[in-house]
């Protein structure tokens, strides 16, 4: 059996942009599969673009490339934090919890519902409530079967 795994991606621009940037979370049950694709963001507006993942509380999560080890992996139960601006329910957490590219220290991320204002300070964040159930229900579903942690690949293309 394959170990079902997550990527996350998005374009973004080489320099600022003030529109909400959106790309894909995409769970791939399997390797033959294409997956189940989520409407997905990282970071917030105005600070998501080429090397933004550098900026703590609003830029996007680092791309794998840019982590040590390379690998990103997603808790497949969630932790529920109700009062929590802008999770405002179950949060998913990201391992390693915490990574330092360049020098600059990025941690506390997780895939959550984006809950608020639009876009996060360095989490995945599902855009649409409908894909939020949808993803839930998925990691339960792995979770009952003992799976609980998944590979997530971050991958941006540059504009």
């Amino acid at each position: 059996m394959t170990t079902p795994s997550l990527i996350f991606e998005m374009k973004l621009p080489r320099f600022r942009s003030w529109e909400l940037i959106t790309g894909s979370l995409i769970l791939k049950e399997n390797a033959a599969a294409a997956g189940i694709k989520f409407l997905a963001t990282s970071g917030c507006t105005g600070h998501q673009y080429s090397q933004s993942y550098l900026l703590p509380g609003r830029g996007c999560l680092p791309p794998s490339e840019a982590i040590v080890p390379k690998i990103w992996e997603v808790e497949t139960r969630p932790v529920y934090l109700p009062a929590v601006k802008g999770v405002e329910g179950n949060f998913f957490i990201i391992q390693p919890f915490e990574v330092t590219v360049l020098g600059v220290e990025r941690s506390d991320l997780g895939i959550h519902l984006d809950a608020n204002v639009p876009g996060s300070a360095g989490c995945i964040v599902i855009r649409d409530r409908q894909h939020w159930i949808i993803f839930q229900r998925k990691m339960f579903e792995l979770s009952q079967k003992g799976i609980n942690r998944l590979p997530l690949e971050v991958k941006y293309t540059i504009a």
